[in-house]
């Protein structure tokens, strides 16, 4: 009789809806977040120059890094890309909200309060996995590579666009390995990995990590494949411990 009547809930609260105004819905909500991700591009695009000179002064400055220029579109070329992945990191989580919304009314209350945790966790572990990169990882990175470069006798000459490429990469990266805890998480409340196969399995689970780890870095060196494979293997070690 529960399970009924939490199924009828949603019908009772919005009504039932016919398929042609299903998809009505839906173009209205990839609407919405279309245009918040166009407005969004064209913020971060007026910015982009901003916080290009506050990466180069963060960066460049602290390392004794010279950038280059190597055609006439790449200082054009790195701010759009900045922009984009900018405007994508922002509008995801208006996107996975309008997802939301659009399935809303199939949800019962429980299942509401679940979807809305599931979303702002993921939203958080992004951001704090940005953050980590931002203001360890790559600090460490950079350092490593410089100096070694100086040891070898090379100058730490870069083009702009590889630079950059290099930073929002690892950004992204950063921001997806942080969601691994979430996906571990719901993966075990619905049984497919208990914690005790978890428990068991560390050892292996961690060669595959640093496998991971050295296919998804950039550069594919020993030291991105360490920093990043340990920053998994603690957020695994995370997971286990809200895992039952």
């Amino acid at each position: 009789m529960t399970m009924a009547q939490d199924t009828e809930e949603p019908e009772q609260e919005r009504g039932v809806m016919t398929f042609w105004e299903h998809i009505a819905e839906l173009r209205y909500r990839l609407k919405t977040s279309l245009i918040v991700f166009v407005v969004t591009f064209f913020g971060f695009y007026a910015l982009s120059d901003r916080l290009i000179r506050f990466t180069i002064n963060h960066f460049v400055g602290q390392y004794n890094l010279t950038l280059l220029a190597p055609d006439v579109m790449s200082g054009f070329v790195t701010q759009l890309n900045i922009a984009i992945l900018l405007a994508t990191t922002y509008t995801l989580p208006v996107f996975i909200y309008e997802l939301f919304m659009f399935i809303d009314p199939a949800l019962n209350k429980k299942h509401r309060m679940i979807a809305l945790k599931i979303i702002l966790s993921a939203a958080f572990l992004f951001i704090a996995g940005v953050a980590f990169i931002y203001f360890v990882m790559l600090p460490m990175l950079l350092q490593f590579f410089v100096e070694n470069n100086a040891m070898l006798g090379l100058s730490n000459f870069f083009t702009v666009e590889e630079f950059f490429d290099f930073i929002t990469f690892n950004l992204f990266i950063g921001g997806v390995t942080f969601e691994t805890p979430l996906l571990i998480i719901m993966a075990n409340k619905i049984g497919i990995l208990p914690k005790e196969w978890l428990s068991k399995s560390r050892s292996w689970i961690y060669v595959i990590i640093l496998t991971i780890a050295g296919i998804v870095t950039p550069d594919h060196s020993i030291i991105s494949q360490l920093v990043l494979g340990g920053m998994m293997m603690v957020l695994f070690e995370i997971s286990l411990l809200f895992s039952k």
